[in-house]
């Protein structure tokens, strides 16, 4: 039983009570906001705020019913930010290469094609942006191994919240899937995404699926380590920070769709 001091119970009850509640009431609105405006990336982004969504639902299931020590609804809390690490980017990512980059699309003048003169797609010449992909999906493989370092320990600590018992747990099952499964599945993809970055101009296009996919199981598998690792013995700011961090993200996804909502609209110049 952990003691914990009246600060560290008023932050249990921001983190549950208001921060959560805060963005996935949010996420609604993002999701409503996006409904109405068919932008490149729209369904992508979609799939990954609903999937985190209903993951954090999850979660406040997990607290409310089972006391948090569900492997099953906390294992649905995972893979529901597992998805949003895959789908919130690659939706994001689509919108800007279409309006904006041009990389991704073989048909699409790439706005780099200033910098770099003449152009792979319509000549035969290297591609420095995809070289450079290359390299930098080889690097995530490795940085992605670095949970596997993680001891295989149940994190389980039990406190009292205003005269309410909150247990915090993660069970070696859970730990295995994070610090084990995830950088394993994380590192494949992205070997897979520096594998099909070779080739014509339709690589990119072709490596943009392992790529975010990686992405979003090597994120997730970090973070967790992360938070994890600093808060080992104080489980209250590991979930004052975990839901701090959503609730940024999600902000932060709402305010790309809020502030380029202009463009966004199909009958706008700059939508053309």
């Amino acid at each position: 039983m952990i003691l914990f001091t009246p600060f560290e119970q008023y932050l249990a009850f921001t983190s549950g009570l208001i921060i959560k509640p805060i963005y996935m009431v949010l996420v609604l609105g993002i999701l409503a906001l996006a409904r109405k405006p068919v932008f490149s990336g729209r369904t992508t982004l979609c799939i990954g705020l609903a999937a985190f969504w209903l993951g954090e639902a999850a979660c406040a299931l997990n607290f409310l019913s089972a006391g948090g020590a569900s492997d099953w609804l906390d294992g649905m809390h995972d893979l529901g930010m597992v998805a949003m690490g895959i789908f919130v980017p690659w939706g994001l990512l689509t919108l800007f290469d279409t309006q904006v980059i041009g990389f991704i699309d073989s048909q699409k003048r790439c706005v780099l094609q200033r910098f770099c003169g003449r152009c792979y797609k319509q000549h035969d010449v290297p591609c420095g942006l995809k070289r450079l992909m290359i390299f930098a999906a080889l690097f995530f493989a490795v940085v992605a191994l670095l949970p596997l370092t993680a001891t295989i320990a149940p994190y389980d600590h039990l406190g009292t919240v205003f005269g309410s018992e909150v247990r915090y747990t993660y069970s070696p099952f859970l730990i295995w899937l994070n610090f084990r499964l995830f950088p394993i599945i994380a590192a494949g993809c992205f070997v897979a995404t520096a594998g099909l970055l070779w080739g014509a101009a339709t690589a990119p296009a072709r490596a943009k699926g392992p790529f975010f996919v990686g992405l979003g199981f090597w994120l997730f598998s970090w973070f967790r380590f992360c938070l994890v690792t600093a808060f080992a013995r104080t489980p209250v700011w590991l979930d004052f920070w975990e839901e701090l961090t959503e609730l940024l993200i999600t902000l932060g996804v709402g305010l790309v769709l809020w502030f380029f909502r202009a463009q966004l609209r199909p009958t706008s110049p700059a939508a053309r």
